[in-house]
């Protein structure tokens, strides 16, 4: 959008949904309360034509960015609910079934390289907000787009309402249903060995691969979507048989009696294990470079949860095991 002579703002579409080749998850900017979602506009068109992201730059370049955004002070003034502009800055606009729902300025860098025609060779950018939600909301849009068909809620129909205090008790009930999940895993497992120095290991390193990809989201600032606590419990199902593997393959052939042959026996295991994650990781590795939405939450932490698992705590639960095993 750009400013007319009387203030209000002129509208102009330049890309819609299917000219982005990637839109990113919602990320905060370390030490600050700034948050973005990095973008990327396709550089390739078919048949010769314009490329999505040289209509843009040149779009962007026509309306005077670069003039208009010369340091970090200046500031897109739109007024998504009149409509105008309150200074002669032009503005970028996300909408949303035909409704302004973001604006945005445009860093000095970034509207130099537009205007230099060399952006247009990534046509990468991120759209910066000043709050970790309402970049979440920008990475929903994005990738949501327009409704299909016009949403009519006139006609008959069911509606439900949410109850604030239903969200209040979500952390107790979910905590409560993750000790109950523990406490039913380490119940089965007891009763298939019957032996603590065998079942307690295995229930402590289930649990620290939980607390190891946790750390991950939290180093990463990854929020935890639905498909990212799917991605958690395919983790802990897949890490639960792998120990199992290891318990059964070491225990089944008779006590062991020295570390030769528990190392025997794990590495064994081991190979089942590894071959399997090995598996997995080329099932999920289209789902993570693949602009799916939140599949790619889902795939992320189940590689990362596979890694972890192989490079540290199945090697850990086998140095735990053999010491309890062999030192009597």
């Amino acid at each position: 959008a750009y400013p007319t002579d009387n203030g209000t703002a002129v509208e102009e579409a330049v890309l819609i949904q299917d000219d982005f080749e990637n839109i990113g998850t919602a990320t905060q900017r370390e030490g600050t309360t700034q948050s973005y979602v990095p973008v990327t506009v396709r550089n390739t068109a078919a048949g010769g034509e314009q490329s999505p992201a040289a209509g843009f730059q040149q779009a962007v370049a026509d309306r005077g960015f670069q003039s208009a955004y010369q340091t970090e002070t200046d500031r897109c003034e739109y007024n998504t609910e009149t409509g105008e502009i309150g200074n002669d800055n032009p503005c970028l606009l996300l909408t949303v079934d035909g409704e302004v729902v973001n604006s945005f300025g445009m860093d000095p860098d970034l509207a130099a390289s537009m205007a230099s025609g060399e952006w247009a060779e990534t046509g990468s950018f991120q759209l910066t907000t000043g709050d970790f939600a309402t970049a979440e909301t920008i990475s929903v849009n994005l990738r949501a787009g327009a409704l299909p068909a016009e949403l009519d809620i006139s006609g008959q129909g069911t509606s439900s309402t949410i109850s604030a205090a239903q969200g209040e008790s979500y952390k107790t009930y979910s905590l409560v249903t993750g000790i109950l999940a523990v406490f039913a895993v380490a119940g089965m497992v007891f009763l298939r060995y019957r032996e603590p120095a065998v079942a307690l290991p295995m229930i402590v390193t289930a649990l620290a691969e939980v607390y190891a990809l946790l750390g991950f989201a939290a180093l990463l600032s990854y929020p935890l979507e639905l498909a990212v606590i799917a991605g958690f419990i395919a983790v802990v199902g897949t890490g639960v048989d792998d120990l199992v593997i290891i318990a059964d393959e070491v225990m089944s052939e008779g006590e062991v009696n020295s570390r030769t042959v528990f190392d025997s026996r794990f590495r064994r295991a081991f190979w089942v294990i590894g071959a399997a994650a090995a598996t997995t990781i080329v099932a999920m590795s289209p789902l993570m470079v693949l602009s799916l939405g939140d599949l790619s939450g889902f795939a992320i932490f189940t590689i990362l949860g596979v890694l972890i698992g192989v490079l540290i705590t199945r090697p850990a639960y086998g140095d735990i095991l053999r010491r309890l095993l062999t030192i009597r």
